[in-house]
């Protein structure tokens, strides 16, 4: 199962937990979970008030292996 949430900085606290929740259970938090979880956001969007951020501080609360992958703006250029 694979699951990808874009813009997760515009989540709100409820849609945060409930995400939070589909990690925690049913063993999808397990090495042997064959599930694959793609939230992404944009840096510069979150403070320490957001939702997001509270749970990227407390990677212990998922406890499921994670990987940050961080990318640059494009320019005009590069898109041409």
């Amino acid at each position: 199962v694979t699951l990808i949430l874009d813009d997760l900085q515009w989540a709100d606290s409820a849609s945060i937990a409930a995400v939070n929740q589909l990690l925690l259970t049913g063993g999808l938090a397990s090495q042997h979970a064959k599930f694959f979880f793609l939230g992404c956001y944009r840096e510069g969007e979150t403070d320490k008030c957001n939702p997001l951020w509270k749970t990227l501080c407390n990677n212990d609360l998922v406890n499921a292996r994670s990987t940050d992958v961080k990318l640059d703006s494009m320019d005009e250029e590069t898109l041409t």
